[in-house]
Order: C-alpha cells, then structure tokens, then sequence
C-alpha cells in the first residue's frame, strides 16, 4: 500500500504521476534546494529533500551520480532510480542536513534512508505510482490480479464467462401475508436467498404497491444474507391487496405473493361452535369452529391452532380453502366439564385473537354412541348408518335425528328400520341423495333415545332453522342448525359407497332398418337394472362411415333419457349407422355401452324366407319335415304371402331336391356323425310394383345317435302250461 506523505519543497523533479511541487527549481548543470519544515499526512516529519545549500565555491566542481535502488513491489523486485546530488567537497551534507550523510531524494522527491529513518518506497502506491491511488489492485486486493466487480459484485476478471453474468436474487416468501388495518405500523420479513456465486447483495430500498399503482414506501434493512426488515409506518386501508416490491443488485423485484389488509378485530370473530358438546374419548372428538368473515388460505402462512383460556394449546386444521372455519382437535382433554376455547386462524392472528376473541363454551360428557360410517346399501335403495353399539331410534323418532335439509334429499315419505347397531334409511320416492351429498346427524338425541330419555322439549317438528355459511363441496363440514330449544347439535359426515358396487345393465329395443316409409326411428331402453329407483343418466351418440350432419349429432348428444327418436329427414338414404347408448346411476357408475346398426334404405319393402322344422340335432329313425315361412315387408306393414305367388328349391348338401314348400325328408337317410346342409331359395314377384325379390335360408344339421331302445312282445297275454312261452324282442332299435 502507498505510504502517505504530503508534499514538500523539493530540488528535483519527480517521475511517474508526481507534480513538481512550486517550490521547486529543477536545472540540468545545478541543483538547488530548500529543506521544507512542513509534516506529513501521517503524522511524522517529512523526508528531506535535497541538503541545503546556499551556494558553491568558484572552482568547485559538482558530480551528479545515479543511484539504483531495488524496491520489492507486489512481491515482484521494480528498479527505482533515485537521484542523489555530491559534491566533491568533503564537508558536502546529505538531502536530511548531515555531513557525509547517506541519505538521499528518492524517486517521488523525498528524503529517504540515512539518518531519516524513512524507507526508501515513502510515497509510492502499490502500484509504483508516486502519491497513487492503488489503481492497479484487483478487487482480491493484490496488485496488477486484472480482477474487478461485475454489476452483481462478483470479483472475475473480465475474460471470465461468469463476468456481468445474470444473477437474480431468489424469493422465497414473505411473512406475514395479512396486515391488520387499524395497526400504525406494519412489520414485513422478506426471505431471500442468492445464488451461490454471489457473496453478498444489495437492498436499496422497498415499498407496498396497490393495483393502482400507489406506492408505500417503508424502511427495508438487510437483517443477514438471506432476510430483509421492511419497516411500513401508516395505516393501511382495510381490504387492500398490495404488491411487494424490493431494488437489489440495482434490480426492481416483484415478490410473487401479495399481502391483504384486514380487520384483525373483526376477522378473529367467532359465530359459533359445532358441537358445542363433545363426548369424551369417542371419535367425534373434534369441533368445528366458524368465523364470521372469510379469508382464503393463501394469505395464511402457518397452521391454525386452538388455545384454552390456561395457554394450552391443541392441534386444528383448516376445511380446504376456506379458512372460515377451523377444526379444534380435542382428543387430548381426558376430564368432564365446560371448557373456554378459542381457536387462532393463524399465527398471524394470535394477539389478535387473545386481545378481541370471546371464548366459547365446549361441555365434555360422558361417551355417546359414535357413528362409524354411512354408506348407501349395494341394491342403492337405503343409506346404513352404522354405530359402535346397538341404538333403539323408533317411528317418528328416526327423521327427528336428521336436519331438514338432509330429510328433504331423501325423498317423499321415506322410513327407517333398526337392525341392532345399524338404522337402516329407506329413500322415499324422487330421493336425491348422493355421495357428493353429507348428512346431518344429531347424535345426542340419538344417545337420548338409546338411552331411554327422549328430550321432551324437542319439538315433532322443526320450524326455524339458520345454516351457518359455507361451502356445501367442503369435505367433512360439521353445520350448526339453530331451532327452539335446546338447539340440537348436528354431526356431518360422508356417505361412503357401497360394499358391492351396482353398475346399471340394459336391454334395448330397436328395429335395425329404416326404410323411405318411416318418419322416424325410434330406440328404447326397455329394461334397465342397477338404477336404484332413480332415473339414470343416458349418454346417446351416433356415428357413420359417411358423414353426420352436426345437426343430428347435436339432436343425439342432446337426449339424455331412455327413449331415442330421431326423423327420417335428418338420415341419409342408403346409409348404414351406428348409434350407442350408455347410462350411469346417481353414483356414477356406468353401464356397457350397447352398439345398434341401424340402416336407412331406398327401398320401402323387403322380402325374407326362414326355415321351420327343423332342429338340431336329429336322429337317424325321425322323418325330417321342413317348411319355407316367406314374408314381405312393405311399408313397415308384414304380408302374408300365398304359397302359390312364391317358387322354391331346396338343396341338401348343395343337390337340388324339391321345388314345393315343405320339404320332406324319410327316416334313415343319413348317418350318425353327418352334418347335413338344408338351403332353401325363394323368389316373389310383387304383383303391384311387378318387382321381382329372392331370398335364401340355411340350416345345418348334426346327426346325433339317439339312444338304445328294448321292446319286447309277447305272442299272447295268456297260455296254458302246457305251452313255451314265447317273448319277441325284434321290434327293438338303436
């Protein structure tokens, strides 16, 4: 580093960067110098500059010599020359005054070494520059390193390829996310965190930013390498959501999560508990606390939590996003008696909570029946609703356990039944409830009952009733419905599906034809299995290998009942399609889905020809008759042919046997293991269109051995004992 000095008179010129100083006079024959009294900088006594003379001699002669001084600068050896003036006289001083001395004016024009006491670097830099400013170090502090400070503060030389290298600072969050309106002064911890190859960033100031744009600037320190203190000091209007903003590295950063101004007072507000009375040790023991005003989980940055009057505190959770209500888990408390609760959103909240929250009142009992689970039966007709122990809920008792809402899902005039520990829930007609549904229980009057102390207060029927407000889709959401009193206190739970889940099975009528005389087809689901006793949900589409018109498909995908009828205007003659159904009960469980072809023809008749009488497989022994049943279809309307309008000819095994209507074949005309091949050909002309139609049908026969027949007879019924008697088996077969 380079040794302060202040500047002094001097006799000689300076090199490098040193200005002479004014009082200098510098000539190449004679050098003339003034010995300055001024101090240094540094505190010490200036070097001297050359010794002080008042004159020479005539006929003195001056020799002026150049002395090589070695300076170790930067670890490295750099020639200093340092200029010295003698003169021949013996009684000559040196630059400090001393006689014979050895001390001498170095290369920035100080007196150095001798009896100074001053080394002979004094006024030179790291950089052997005289009075320099270390211009040559690097930002690791060694001289001529090349290294500097790129506009993220990474010490690289600029050949570097890290050098000016993007380095965003990374943001990992804020806390807190809710700012309490009536508060003076708002505290933010902002969470950061650098990239590896930065030692260090900058934080020149940040502000709250509303949509409009207004800034709110606060104090912003940087607490270590990874956290900033933003100090907000003015109240903020309740309701706003603000914008973090923060300038680093001499970059603008937006923090990604917002910050919400609201009432603390008011948000720590209970409306009420549910149940307000819990049974001890039993799996109901959790209560569902609910607050007035709602907040989305987001701005929460923490668990909520419950807290008792003494400081204990007792896990909860959240219901989804809606942070309106917290679930107190009360498993812990092994004691009867009234508890004070309250329950903390977050911890955001908690002073809040403490200072403006009223506790509420929960009574811990005795246990009580405990539902396990409910779930739809497998015939889907009835809901189960399965206890820990048997329970004795009788007649008009049974709906009184449910809330209104729930009785009115389950249809017109639906019943109850007891089977031990399980009430078995009949639907009524037009039920409507499903899985994405949760049933309202009020299991104290269920203990009640079970316990043979039917509340008498309670009214047969409920006449006022007020919901607390909320998400019917949130999972597992226990309500509290208010009624004259005592209130009852309703559980809710979810339905769960049933052991043997039911897919609905179909069965279709269609015709696969339609012809020029139809003005419409229509499709029916005529038997329908797994529905319940509900109307199923019917998914229709239709497709071809020709195009389909968006219309028709529009009209198809638009029916969702059991019954397809479609116009003979929207179908295309001489088209073949393919139109599917498929239906899905009220738990979403779905049938096959059934494919029907159905063609649309030019031609308004068909013609057709079956064989009758003939089965296999047949026996050798029986005669075979066969019968050709034509029919012309006209219209859609079936005609009876006459026989004589209609030629035929039969083929057995492909030779041309007979040309009537009935072909009769004899006994013994084939062999067992034979297959035998009956085709017969019939032709029609329509006497009023003059068209001629053919038709052809074919059966296949197996000859089978038909089993072994004894037949016995005797020559008469009675003889004399004189006689043979004589038995005659030839009438047997095989």
């Amino acid at each position: 580093m380079m040794t302060s000095a202040a500047s002094i008179g001097q006799n000689s010129t300076t090199e490098g960067s040193l200005e002479p100083s004014s009082s200098t006079k510098s000539d190449t024959d004679t050098s003339t110098s003034t010995a300055s009294a001024a101090t240094t900088a540094d505190g010490m006594s200036p070097p001297i500059s050359s010794p002080a003379t008042t004159g020479q001699a005539s006929g003195e002669s001056t020799a002026t010599s150049t002395a090589t001084q070695q300076s170790p600068i930067n670890s490295e050896q750099t020639t200093s020359t340092m200029q010295t003036t003698e003169t021949t006289e013996a009684s000559e001083s040196d630059c400090a005054g001393v006689e014979g001395g050895t001390a001498y004016v170095n290369k920035c024009g100080f007196c150095v070494k001798g009896t100074t006491g001053i080394d002979y670097t004094y006024g030179l830099d790291d950089c052997n520059v005289c009075n320099g400013t270390n211009a040559c170090v690097g930002c690791d502090g060694i001289a001529w390193s090349g290294l500097k400070r790129d506009q993220c503060g990474r010490c690289l030389a600029e050949s570097n390829a890290n050098f000016d290298k993007p380095c965003d600072i990374a943001l990992n969050g804020i806390f807190p996310l809710l700012l309490d309106s009536q508060a003076s002064k708002h505290i933010l911890s902002l969470a950061v965190a650098n990239p590896s190859e930065v030692s260090e960033f900058t934080v020149r100031n940040c502000w709250l930013q509303d949509s409009l744009s207004t800034k709110y600037n606060g104090a912003a320190v940087k607490e270590n390498e990874t956290a900033i203190r933003l100090s907000i000091d003015q109240v903020l209007q309740n309701g706003m959501e603000l914008s973090v903003h923060c300038i680093m590295n001499n970059k603008e950063y937006n923090f990604p999560e917002n910050v919400l101004v609201t009432n603390f007072e008011q948000a720590v507000k209970q409306s009420g508990a549910s149940p307000s009375i819990v049974s001890l040790g039993s799996d109901l023991s959790s209560i569902l606390v609910s607050f007035d005003q709602k907040l989305a989980s987001k701005y929460f940055t923490a668990a909520p939590y419950c807290l008792l009057v003494n400081g204990t505190a007792l896990p909860a959770l959240r219901s989804g996003d809606d942070t309106s209500y917290v679930t107190c888990d009360l498993s812990s408390i092994a004691s009867n008696g009234t508890i004070q609760l309250r329950a903390v959103r977050g911890q955001e909240m908690h002073d809040a909570t403490i200072n403006f929250q009223v506790p509420l009142d929960i009574l811990i009992q005795d246990k009580r029946p405990v539902l396990t689970s409910a779930h739809f039966s497998d015939d889907l007709t009835s809901l189960l609703l399965n206890f820990d122990e048997n329970v004795q809920v009788v007649g008009d008792e049974c709906m009184r356990i449910f809330s209104s809402e729930t009785r009115r899902m389950l249809g017109a005039l639906p019943s109850c039944s007891i089977r031990g520990a399980t009430i078995v829930l009949t639907f009524g007609q037009n039920a409507t409830l499903a899985p994405s549904n949760r049933i309202d229980i009020d299991l104290t009057l269920v203990e009640r009952f079970t316990r043979n102390s039917p509340p008498s207060s309670y009214p047969s029927t409920i006449t006022a009733e007020t919901q607390i407000p909320g998400n019917s889709s949130a999972s597992l959401v226990p309500q509290t419905t208010f009624v004259s009193t005592p209130s009852p206190t309703y559980f809710t739970t979810e339905i769960k599906m049933p052991s043997i889940v039911m897919t609905p099975k179909l069965h279709i009528d269609a015709p696969q034809k339609l012809t020029l005389c139809q003005q419409h087809i229509t499709i029916d689901v005529r038997r329908v299995f797994g529905d319940g006793g509900r109307p199923l949900a019917y998914t229709w589409t239709i497709s071809s290998l020709k195009s389909v018109s968006s219309a028709l498909s529009s009209l198809v995908s638009s029916m969702h009942g059991r019954s397809l009828t479609i116009p003979r205007s929207m179908l295309e003659n001489s088209t073949e399609y393919e139109i599917t159904v498929k239906a899905c009960n009220f738990i979403a469980q779905c049938s096959e889905t059934l494919t029907m072809p159905v063609s649309v023809s030019l031609d308004a008749t068909s013609f057709d020809v079956r064989i009758r009488g003939l089965t296999s497989p047949v026996v050798p022994s029986k005669r075979l008759n066969a019968v050709a049943d034509p029919t012309f279809e006209k219209c859609g309307q079936t005609h009876l042919l006459p026989p004589s309008d209609v030629t035929y000819s039969w083929l057995v095994d492909n030779v041309r046997v007979d040309s009537g209507s009935t072909l009769r074949i004899p006994a013994f005309q084939f062999v067992v293991g034979q297959t035998v091949v009956v085709r017969v050909e019939a032709q029609y002309t329509d006497s009023e269109t003059n068209m001629t139609y053919t038709a052809a049908a074919v059966s296949q026969l197996r000859v089978s051995a038909e089993p072994l027949i004894a037949a016995a007879d005797g020559m008469t019924r009675s003889i004399n004992e004189a006689y043979d008697l004589v038995i005659d088996y030839s009438p047997s077969s095989d």
